[in-house]
């Protein structure tokens, strides 16, 4: 050893001593500067001597909890990625990258650390909030293979980029691509070995159940990787990079063998963590663009229709801006080469969303055109509501999208006549408007019907497109036009064909849609949800016990613009309006103050042989109605699927739910759903009072109150306005628990973040509720769990 190197071996001991003091001192600054000065001059040093002291610094750092905060200007020269490594070792550099991940890539990390044949391991930290270097050491990681390279500034994860640039600073001459959250066995290696001109990958058609995520495996030399240049970067987004890249390597002469599944587990977890956190789906067009299928299937094509991915293709330009020991901060120094046009993004997801509504449908899906496509998807809540009939009458060129769910398709033998098709049309239709389903007949029998008609009475009746098969849909008997409704609670399309028999005897009113005729109950919900399902809750329990049939009549409005089936599978009969009722034999009230002879809380009579109609937001003043009954009710109703999803991401068992409902106050009632119009002025008023009362800063007081009895008290909220989230979050951040959301209107996606914040609340053991507030009593009548409640301005 020369003696300057002596010397310089000595000094950096010395500054060992120091650190070692700072840290004890609490000088934690201090000693994270001359951490940073000592893991500069590692580079400077023999490297055996080097390599010793990088593993003290480490021990050091994880044990005083220390953070590094700058580099060294010997550090900081900027290289590019390229020129980083200057030759190529034997050996395995393990490369797996990740971001917001941590946790489950700390469970597989400790089983890489096990294997002695992994040489390297590389975790690219692609602008994780958490540094995950950071994370590591408080782990208490301390191993010299590790290398964290944390690429800043970027918004989201791209695979393509991210891997690319580990593979270009691995410096062995085999890389082993894992995800982050795979552990590897201590036998991969050797019940796996990589040979000459072949690379080891996963499969997800041998994989075992659970288990598919481990296609995105593989294990190959670094030469022939880099010489189709990794993975293809005209992909961006989630899904078929890694069939990508295998049919790529295969092309290149390289044989693909299928590993031993036995050296390697995927920890399971959600499609969310793998995709990204995605806002629940409004409509199929919604859950069709989130779906994994649909991303897979389309960049499928968009690695058919761009130029092939290989050595002529340039990297993402990036640079090396700081390093140290085991770290390296890099940042993306321009735009890509290689851009996908935007017309070839467009091709890609509607090809991808034909591909996956084919799946779900039938092969017609891709005759679909785009336009159509997009409309059928976005006029259906759910892709499981799109049928057959729909996917065939959309690939119909002329087609419209705007029909019901549910669908009959009526045909006429040749023998009936017009008058007769016209007579049997005008029946079924009738029936059609209050059933909610489109009539579809041949052209020439559509235009028949239309002929001296008012448009509103033939509006559910459209001509059976040209081309259009009705092979394989359900055929129905002509005695199925009497029970429809019965029919389509499977929510289906059926074909019927009549011959001038049936025609004949169908001909008499009564036959259309009959059942043995019994009075109706006809409830016309006003206001918001919770004022909606409490007058539903009390129709329904009247009409089952007085053995009447329940019509709803539920019009999407300010108050709540959305329909009952966005929020429940409902399978009761639905109108949006009275337009085509006769009620000139039912007996009508309306409970709504504002309105002209309105009647609120008067005793409603049954009276055997006439309908009822009732508007109303209250419950109805009858001894069939009761807390019982209608709570009953409401308990049966099964929420859609993007509702659930919103109730299953929170756990609200055990804990206080607080409903903070304080728009509408003085000076806040701007809103045209809390306006002064809505209400008697006294009324107007009184909710005025009550939201003032349930401010946040009210429910603070308690809560602190609540805490200091039980110190493990824990809150669900659900509010109604940001600042309500903002407040009590920021204040209880290890106590809350909400369901993020950026819209607070009444919009159907609102509306959905309501139902499911009811639900939860009803699931809490405790209730602190708004005074004046319809979803505070939603909340109760929900729930078998609340042994507890205080209202605002009441009780606190």
């Amino acid at each position: 050893m020369q003696i300057s190197e002596r010397k310089d071996h000595k000094a950096f001991l010395f500054g060992v001593t120091e650190l070692i003091h700072l840290a004890r001192s609490r000088r934690k600054d201090e000693a994270a500067a001359l951490l940073d000065d000592l893991n500069g001059r590692l580079l400077t040093l023999a490297p055996d001597f080097a390599e010793r002291q990088q593993q003290v610094l480490q021990k050091i750092q994880a044990h005083y909890r220390l953070v590094a905060t700058a580099m060294t200007s010997q550090q900081s020269a900027a290289i590019p990625v390229d020129e980083l490594v200057k030759a190529v070792r034997p050996g395995v550099s393990l490369v797996t990258c990740c971001m917001n991940r941590s946790e489950n890539l700390l469970k597989a990390l400790r089983s890489w650390i096990e294997c002695p044949e992994i040489s390297e391991i590389i975790i690219v930290d692609w602008s994780s909030t958490l540094s995950v270097h950071d994370e590591i050491v408080a782990a208490g990681f301390v191993d010299k293979r590790i290398i964290v390279a944390r690429v800043d500034g970027q918004s989201r994860w791209i695979l393509s980029y991210a891997f690319n640039f580990g593979f270009r600073i691995a410096s062995f001459d085999k890389i082993l691509k894992t995800d982050a959250d795979i552990v590897i066995s201590s036998q991969f290696f050797a019940e796996n070995v990589l040979r000459e001109n072949t690379f080891l990958s996963g499969d997800w058609r041998t994989a075992e159940k659970g288990q598919e995520h481990i296609n995105g495996f593989f294990f190959v030399h670094r030469a022939d990787l880099m010489s189709i240049k990794g993975f293809n970067e005209y992909i961006t987004t989630y899904g078929w990079d890694d069939d990508d890249i295998y049919f790529r390597l295969e092309q290149h002469g390289f044989n693909r063998v299928r590993i031993s599944t036995n050296g390697v587990y995927h920890i399971p977890h959600g499609d969310a963590q793998r995709v990204g956190e995605r806002d629940a789906s409004s409509t199929a067009l919604d859950e069709l663009r989130a779906y994994t299928g649909t991303k897979i299937m389309g960049n499928r094509f968009l690695a058919a229709a761009m130029p092939m991915w290989g050595k002529e293709r340039f990297f993402l330009p990036m640079e090396i801006v700081r390093r140290s020991a085991g770290y390296f901060e890099a940042w993306q120094m321009g735009e890509s080469y290689h851009q996908v046009p935007e017309h070839i993004r467009a091709d890609v997801e509607y090809y991808g969303m034909a591909t996956a509504l084919s799946w779900t449908t039938e092969l017609s899906a891709y005759h679909i055109t785009k336009e159509n496509l997009y409309a059928l998807l976005a006029a259906r809540s759910a892709v499981a509501d799109i049928t057959r009939a729909d996917v065939r009458l959309a690939s119909c060129s002329q087609a419209p999208v705007s029909w019901y769910r549910n669908v009959l398709f009526l045909f006429f033998d040749d023998q009936v006549g017009e008058l007769a098709q016209k007579a049997i049309i005008s029946q079924v239709l009738d029936h059609s408007h209050i059933h909610r389903y489109t009539v579809f007949v041949e052209p020439g029998v559509f235009w028949l019907s239309k002929m001296g008609c008012a448009q509103e009475s033939v509006d559910n009746l459209l001509p059976i497109p040209a081309m259009f098969a009705t092979h394989q849909l359900h055929e129905a008997e002509a005695s199925a036009l009497r029970a429809l409704p019965k029919a389509f609670s499977a929510n289906a399309a059926f074909c019927v064909r009549l011959s001038g028999a049936e025609v004949s005897k169908i001909l008499v009113p009564s036959e259309i849609g009959h059942v043995a005729r019994r009075d109706k109950i006809y409830i016309h919900v006003q206001h918001g949800l919770g004022n909606r399902l409490r007058a539903l809750a009390s129709a329904t329990a009247i009409a089952r016990q007085s053995d009447r049939d329940l019509v709803l009549i539920w019009t999407p409005d300010n108050h709540c613009e959305c329909r009952i089936e966005d929020l429940f599978e409902y399978h009761g009969e639905v109108l949006v309006n009275e337009k085509h009722l006769d009620l000139s034999t039912a007996d009508c009230f309306s409970y709504m103050e504002i309105e002209s002879g309105s009647c609120k809380d008067k005793y409603i009579p049954l009276v055997s042989g006439r309908d009822l109609y009732i508007r109303s937001a209250y419950v109805i003043n009858n001894e069939l109605s009761s807390w019982e009954k209608e709570n009953a009710v409401l308990r049966e109703l099964k929420p859609v699927a993007a509702v659930q999803k919103l109730i299953d991401s929170v756990a609200a068992s055990g804990r206080v739910g607080l409903h903070v409902r304080m728009e509408g106050s003085a000076g806040t009632d701007h809103n045209s759903y809390d306006h002064e119009d809505n209400w008697l002025p006294e009324s107007h008023k009184e909710l005025n009072l009550w939201r003032g009362r349930s401010h946040y800063d009210s429910f603070i007081a308690r809560i602190e109150k609540m805490i200091s009895e039980d110190g493990s008290r824990r809150f669900f909220l659900a509010a109604d306005t940001p600042e309500g989230y903002h407040a009590l979050a920021e204040r209880y951040p290890d106590r809350l628990v909400y369901l993020r959301r950026t819209v607070f209107d009444r919009s159907i996606d609102q509306l959905r973040y309501a139902l499911a914040d009811a639900v939860l609340l009803s699931r809490c053991q405790y209730l602190l509720g708004s005074t004046w507030s319809s979803f505070s009593e939603l909340a109760q009548r929900l729930s078998t769990t609340i042994v507890r409640v205080e209202m605002s301005g009441v009780d606190f």
